[in-house]
């Protein structure tokens, strides 16, 4: 156990070989570090820039850090865009440029994708919602004024994607057909082909961009009809994963209410080739969540925290392609709200296994409930060698880590314990997507919040042997 960093906003990180990591340290909003660690804890070099921390990742063997150039607390980040790009051995600025200055007038969302590394594109969407500070209608009808934000929020007005060379200039340039739906969302596959989906109601619509064509190939649909609503983000519901293995092909998990309303679990690929698709359907019923309850059988009696919650809560939480199979988790979330603030809560994950062609092959559970104060705490999930390794947060066991190695081939849990919390206090949490995972160890970054909002942390690494 090592204190690594004290008084941050939040890390971003992704792994660089089987021994080195990079993180990209959001200080104070205003400034952020970029640092590169090694398995043994050691940091290898570290430098700070000016800019809001908003993603890192790799491109053409380098460190490319993405931030906004101002932000504030009553705004957020503006649409004025900066990369760095760093020499990942030594930590040598190479460049840093602006390469992107939106107007700044409305509220915009920015996603860095760069795939293995091989290309670098920035999809810029700009919302309805006014850069300015939000007030609220006094007590009661407060709730119609963050409806109405949320609503605009939601709304997509324009929309860019910019693909970089590695000189950081804009090599080509798509402006995709605003739809007068709800955007839902943008995945790239390895070879930088772009899906980009719509709710264009009754209908889900994905269009298909291939690598480095400003109009889509092709466009395929979700069956069935769906109700538009202005209110509701639909990417809250639905994921999408582009196959590692054929360019053509795009899978997608999400949830939808029966007629009967009951909760639906929905898998689907589509092949972009063929205009093929084929479904997966497992509805919830109370029945089979009890059927779903009992089956679990645990490794180790003392880790039984078998509760799936209420299934209207239910959303995808991870989807892949390993070895020919898909692996898709899930997990019920609720929200307590009182007058001490809110509480987030979600319940057990269940892990559902899938042939290619979308044959359910095993349904198991990871036996781990958590609770925050401050937001959803989220579960890190790591594929090598037909094994997935998972570690979630336990409430009940005073948040510590749950570590469990899966089997995908089996669908039988490996292993499964509970990571020691010697030195960390009661409430410090995981951050399941910052995990640094390599060949020999794993380093889980637990958040110690601080100040009187919480908004800040400090931040200790625990070193584990798989």
């Amino acid at each position: 156990m090592e204190e690594f960093l004290k008084g941050v906003k939040g890390i971003n990180s992704f792994s660089l070989n089987d021994h080195v990591s990079i993180i990209q340290i959001n200080n104070d909003n205003e400034n952020f570090q970029l640092m590169a660690v090694d398995d043994k804890m050691r940091v290898l070099w570290s430098n700070t820039y000016p800019g809001y921390a908003l993603s890192v990742d790799r491109f053409k063997g380098k460190v490319v850090a993405l931030v906004s150039t101002d932000h504030s607390f009553f705004k957020g980040a503006n649409d004025t865009y900066k990369a760095y790009l760093v020499d990942p051995a030594t930590g040598k600025l190479i460049v840093d440029k602006v390469i992107y200055t939106g107007p700044n007038e409305y509220r915009c969302f920015a996603e860095l994708s760069t795939g293995n590394g091989d290309y670098m594109k920035l999809l810029v969407r700009q919302t309805g919602l006014k850069r300015s500070m939000k007030v609220a209608l006094p007590g009661p009808f407060a709730y119609f004024s963050f409806k109405a934000y949320r609503r605009q929020n939601i709304q997509t007005t324009a929309m860019q994607i910019l693909d970089y060379d590695e000189k950081l200039n804009v090599a080509s340039t798509i402006s995709p057909i605003i739809s007068n739906g709800n955007y839902i969302g943008t995945s790239w596959n390895k070879h930088g082909d772009m899906f980009i989906s719509w709710l264009n109601g009754p209908n889900i619509e994905i269009s298909r961009y291939d690598a480095g064509k400003t109009a889509p190939s092709n466009q395929m649909a979700l069956d069935g009809e769906f109700k538009e609503n202005k209110d509701f983000d639909p990417a809250d519901l639905l994921s999408f994963k582009p196959s590692d293995v054929d360019n053509n092909v795009l899978y997608y998990g999400m949830f939808f209410r029966s007629q009967d309303k009951q909760m639906v679990l929905n898998i689907g690929k589509f092949d972009f080739a063929t205009n093929k698709k084929e479904y997966s359907n497992e509805v919830f019923t109370k029945d089979h969540l009890k059927q779903i309850k009992k089956n679990f059988v645990p490794i180790d009696k003392k880790i039984d925290e078998n509760d799936a919650g209420d299934a209207r809560g239910f959303g995808i939480k991870y989807i892949n392609e390993i070895d020919g199979k898909l692996i898709v988790s899930f997990a019920a979330n609720s929200q307590l709200v009182s007058n001490r603030g809110s509480y987030f809560m979600e319940a057990t994950t269940i892990i559902n296994g899938y042939d290619k062609n979308l044959q359910p092959k095993f349904q198991v559970l990871l036996p781990s409930k958590s609770g925050s104060p401050h937001r959803t705490l989220e579960t890190g999930y790591h594929f090598v060698n037909n094994k997935l390794h998972i570690i979630s947060n336990s409430t009940e066991h005073s948040n510590s880590g749950l570590y469990a190695v899966l089997d995908v081939n089996t669908g039988n849990w490996d292993k499964m314990a509970y990571l020691s919390k010697k030195h960390l206090n009661k409430d410090d949490f995981s951050d399941g997507p910052n995990i640094l995972w390599f060949k020999d160890c794993f380093l889980v970054p637990y958040f110690d919040p601080k100040g009187w909002t919480q908004s800040s942390y400090n931040i200790a690494l625990q070193q584990n042997t798989y």
